[in-house]
């Protein structure tokens, strides 16, 4: 008699093998989406507390480097001229992190962009997306 090594018992089916197939694929599905999920909620952390905030026109005028870089990214403190949709005005100030080709010029002084605002308070969040 030939011994063959691999006995009927030890095969599996190919329904077995494709059933295992599925589940290794949906678990690197889930996997990738939890990652994913993770790091754009880290992004997007900062921007929740102004989420359901009036929005007013800033009008940057100064913007005054922090002295540190991540990732090649600068932190700039800007401050704006907001002018809230009732006709008031205030200074508003925000940190940020700018790229120096792609992200400075668009917060040149005289520039205006749509910032999120809460009455009461000097900090705002411009709502001009940055890398």
């Amino acid at each position: 008699m030939l011994d063959q090594g691999i006995s009927a018992d030890a095969a599996t089916s190919p329904a077995v093998l494709i059933a295992a197939n599925l589940i290794w694929i949906a678990a690197l599905v889930v996997i990738i989406l939890v990652v994913l999920r993770l790091r754009r909620g880290r992004q997007a952390a900062a921007a929740l507390p102004y989420q359901d905030a009036p929005v007013g026109q800033g009008v940057v005028e100064d913007r005054k480097f922090r002295y540190r870089i991540v990732n090649s990214r600068h932190l700039y403190t800007i401050t704006y001229r907001v002018h809230t949709p009732d006709g008031h005005q205030f200074l508003g100030r925000e940190d940020k992190y700018l790229g120096l080709i792609v992200d400075k010029p668009k917060f040149a002084v005289g520039t205006r962009h749509p910032v999120a605002y809460w009455p009461g308070v000097d900090e705002v969040r411009a709502l001009t997306p940055t890398r």
